[in-house]
């Protein structure tokens, strides 16, 4: 990689240098810089080797820059938790609300299924009627027992 180091006032060119990431000697020649396996001493687990600069110790994730000593602290959002614990009752309420309300409606209660007889005395129209709000009767207490469960 290199970068712009300025003009040649002889040639009126554009001088480059490339970037030294390892750095040099006193010579000028580059030094090649080796990484080392990490030891760490986190909470009590001691001696960790770790061989990149990223660990993950106890559920925490922490890059790591430089050399030295850093402190981590973990602690509980109880606003959160106490918010996440009042929207799960406010939507259970909601549930029974609304489960008390359909289950109060009158509405197909007196749909039962047909007797032979009584098909005998119906046009196929009317029975086909009957047979689709007495379903959806059955949907209706399906869907809250499977939400009560």
């Amino acid at each position: 990689m290199q970068y712009k180091d300025g003009i040649d006032e002889a040639t009126g060119n554009v001088v480059y240098k490339q970037y030294k990431a390892n750095g040099e000697d006193e010579n000028g020649e580059p030094i090649e810089a080796k990484g080392q396996v990490a030891l760490i001493n986190f909470n009590g687990a001691n001696n960790i080797e770790q061989s990149s600069n990223r660990i993950t110790v106890n559920g925490i994730t922490m890059d790591l820059k430089s050399k030295g000593e850093f402190t981590v602290n973990v602690g509980t959002d109880v606003d959160g938790v106490y918010e996440k614990i009042k929207e799960f009752i406010d939507d259970y309420n909601e549930l029974v609300e609304e489960t008390n309300k359909l289950l109060g409606e009158e509405q197909f209660r007196s749909y039962k299924p047909l007797t032979a007889e009584q098909k005998k005395s119906m046009d196929k129209e009317d029975i086909k009627l009957w047979e689709e709000k007495l379903s959806l009767v059955y949907f209706v207490l399906m869907i809250l027992y499977l939400e009560l469960c």
